[in-house]
């Protein structure tokens, strides 16, 4: 790869003119979509029982943010997932 290609490659990394990811990935991704969506919940799951320890031991402050995080977490793995399935090869 020419350190131009190279060049060009990070110019489309870097922007959203261009799908780059969408059209290699979503199509084999998509039957594996409920999976995906059962694994990162209960990955947000492992995460809510830390804030709920961190609630207890009067970390309050933590315990708040891993909540917020929790919640950006949940919205962004659903959008993804509904995105999949909406997905038309």
């Amino acid at each position: 790869m020419t350190k131009e290609e190279k060049k060009e490659l990070m110019h489309e990394l870097m922007t959203l003119e261009k799908e780059i990811f969408v059209p290699k990935y979503a199509a084999m991704l998509k039957p594996y979509t409920k999976l995906i969506y059962i694994i990162m919940m209960f990955f947000l799951a492992l995460l809510t029982l830390i804030g709920l320890v961190q609630l207890v031991t009067m970390k309050i402050s933590l315990a708040l943010i891993h909540f917020i995080f929790v919640f950006i977490g949940f919205v962004i793995v659903r959008m993804f997932c509904e995105f999949l399935m909406a997905y038309k090869k």
